[in-house]
């Protein structure tokens, strides 16, 4: 995926991410798949720890939201 591409995609994480509560990265997968982004549990892994996303509370959130 060229640069632009995963920069759509992180933006739409951080989206999601920010309008409910996500636990899990399967779940993330299933929210990107359903807003037309292909993705697997592998490429959220790495999604999350360029974006260096954490769990609070037992959900996602965004490093200036921990």
């Amino acid at each position: 995926m060229h640069r632009n591409g995963l920069n759509r995609r992180h933006r739409e994480i951080l989206e999601i991410i920010s309008s409910k509560p996500v636990a899990t990265q399967q779940e993330l997968a299933v929210q990107l798949s359903r807003r037309g982004f292909a993705a697997t549990q592998s490429s959220v892994s790495r999604d999350i720890v360029k974006l260096g996303l954490s769990k609070l509370d037992g959900r996602y959130v965004a490093p200036e939201d921990a």
